[in-house]
């Protein structure tokens, strides 16, 4: 991002080039970043650095549940933009760091590739299923982070590989579906640690293969009366996805 604001300024090389950092600085990507960014900042100075219990190099988690982080009790008392906030919240600088890493190369490559409109979906899409499938498997624990929304586009991105699979070059459709499982089986793995929240991880890639689903089976070589079932197919289970997490939260769980 510093290289792109950087090019405002300084030629990079070519008319062309300082075209696309134009677009890197006000795309979603990047704002979500800032965003994200400032509200760290402010997390920092209300709270500070705490040595226990949060290794990401943060607040403790007093700080967070009164900014919005994600906490079960606060949700079942109607304060439902906690399934938002958490997104642009972040345990600390490592935890932030890391997810805009990702954001900024994994998340603008497919914001160029499919479009503003299309990343904002299922970036808060995959975010808010990732939020409550926290709530429904640890509502106690305190959550924050966009790493279920992030998971929702590597999800989306892996249902594209495989809905477009005939129209890829093979070398090149190998290397996406083997990178797609990786890091897939990576995010996953860090789960055992214990610090990071699994549900919600798994919530965003269920959600974000469904969306993919949906927006990608266009691509299949298929009649458009199959493509209409499939589409229709999926928008229903994203929808029944959501009411039964949010039921079962609602009836089920203790906080």
């Amino acid at each position: 991002m510093l290289l792109c604001l950087l090019s405002l300024f300084i030629d990079p090389c070519s008319p062309e080039r300082r075209s696309e950092y134009k677009k890197c600085i006000v795309s979603f990507c990047a704002i979500i970043s800032i965003i994200q960014t400032l509200l760290m900042i402010v997390a920092l100075g209300l709270g500070g650095v705490t040595l226990k219990g949060n290794p990401y190099i943060g607040p403790d988690a007093h700080t967070f549940i009164s900014m919005g982080a994600k906490i079960g009790y606060e949700i079942k008392r109607g304060q439902v933009w906690r399934l938002v906030i958490p997104i642009l919240l972040h345990a600390g600088i490592l935890h932030l760091f890391v997810n805009l890493l990702a954001q900024m190369r994994f998340g603008l490559f497919l914001e160029r590739k499919w479009g503003t409109y299309n990343i904002v979906l299922l970036y808060f899409l995959a975010g808010i299923a990732g939020t409550l499938y926290s709530c429904l498997f640890y509502p106690n624990k305190v959550g924050v982070g966009a790493s279920g929304a992030l998971m929702g586009l590597l999800g989306a991105f892996l249902a594209e590989v495989v809905l477009t699979w005939k129209k890829t070059d093979p070398r090149l459709r190998k290397f996406n579906l083997l990178q797609c499982v990786v890091l897939i089986l990576i995010t996953l793995a860090f789960g055992l640690s214990g610090y990071v929240d699994t549900a919600a991880h798994i919530g965003g890639c269920v959600t974000g293969i469904i969306l993919g689903t949906l927006l990608f089976s266009k691509e299949m070589p298929l009649s458009k009366k199959t493509k209409l079932v499939i589409m229709i197919s999926m928008a229903s289970l994203l929808i029944v996805q959501y009411v039964v997490v949010f039921v079962l939260f609602y009836t089920i769980v203790k906080v």
